[in-house]
């Protein structure tokens, strides 16, 4: 059965609307900064307190995913290929963008 995707839109707003939940504050700036560079590539998927990107051409179970999850100021972004995690990498806020935008790339090879 296919699920329809969520969009980056629906994925932005519902965590902007979470005003009193840092984590999700958070993973909505990081969503936004890359977007421009990753709509058209990857299924932005959210809740509450991380990202999950897939590609478009997966349900679930996935086969390869990329998670990012914040905790007090650090984002931990994680590759995981048929549920073993390939790599992770704690970053900050600062330099998220870049390390998320690597982890994507990934991702999509």
């Amino acid at each position: 059965m296919c699920v329809p995707q969520p969009t980056w839109t629906d994925s932005i707003s519902f965590l902007t609307s979470l005003i009193d939940v840092p984590a999700a504050s958070a993973s909505a700036r990081l969503l936004a900064q890359v977007r421009p560079r990753w709509e058209d590539r990857v299924v932005s998927r959210t809740s509450m307190h991380d990202l999950l990107f897939t590609l478009p051409v997966e349900e679930y179970p996935f086969d390869r995913e990329v998670r990012a999850a914040w905790h007090g100021g650090i984002f931990t972004i994680s590759l995981v290929e048929h549920e073993s995690l390939v790599s992770t990498l704690d970053t900050e806020e600062a330099t998220a963008t870049a390390a998320l935008d690597s982890f994507l790339s990934q991702l999509v090879r």
